[in-house]
């Protein structure tokens, strides 16, 4: 499905007030933070970019504290996880977190909770992650993590990027290179390959145009 259609499924899910667990595979750089960024805006509702990545295991459940009165330790509840409100709590590239980590979030993906912490009843999980072919170095995704949720596939999308591209003041002579050649918006890298194509790397190429300097830099040669 492209960019277009996983808005939509996604969307779809938030307004009847499904707690499906979401999982958006794609190529890095076609935009699926970005998407899902945008399905926030549209339902008013609050956005937190959680990066497994960057946590310890113990991040998700809190640190304890000694509750003298009762002779027991408590655990505190981390700052970024919600704890009113309305929004989506996006686990952006969740497979390139270790796999203790991710093991760490099984409770609260699945029931919605993680020791003493609940999430919001007018909160949804969607996760986003690159694929194996992708060259990104992911972490195996475990069985019992990926039964957890709904997999959307997502393919970049000329129209979608096109219509955001405007709104956001790309540059006319990129928006007008792409439209005559839309097979240039995306190419899959070669391993070690630093630049290339993207719809993420093409607003790079847009600022790089406007100050005068080589889009290569930004997307590469040919």
């Amino acid at each position: 499905m492209n960019i277009r259609e996983t808005k939509g499924t996604l969307s779809s899910i938030i307004s009847e007030k499904k707690h499906i667990p979401v999982m958006i595979w794609g190529a890095p750089g076609i935009g699926k933070s970005q998407a899902v960024a945008q399905v926030a805006l549209e339902h008013k509702m609050d956005f937190i970019d959680l990066r497994l990545s960057l946590l310890n295991p113990v991040d998700l459940r809190g640190l304890p504290v000694v509750d003298r009165e009762k002779n027991k330790a408590i655990w505190l509840t981390p700052e970024f996880l919600p704890s009113e409100g309305k929004g989506i709590l996006f686990l952006d590239e969740i497979n390139l977190a270790p796999f203790s980590v991710m093991a760490a979030g099984y409770q609260l993906i699945l029931d919605r909770r993680v020791g003493t912490y609940k999430l919001p009843d007018d909160w949804f999980i969607v996760a986003a992650g690159n694929r194996v072919e992708d060259n990104s170095n992911v972490t195996k995704f475990p069985a019992p993590l990926a039964n957890r949720f709904v997999h959307l596939f997502a393919e970049h999308d000329i129209e979608e990027w096109t219509l955001w591209a405007v709104r956001n003041g790309i540059h006319e002579h990129i928006l007008s290179f792409l439209g005559k050649f839309p097979q240039h918006l995306y190419k899959a890298p070669q391993a070690g390959q630093q630049q290339f194509p993207s719809p993420r790397s093409w607003v790079t190429a847009s600022d790089l145009y406007s100050l005068r300097q080589p889009i290569e830099y930004a997307v590469g040669e040919g």
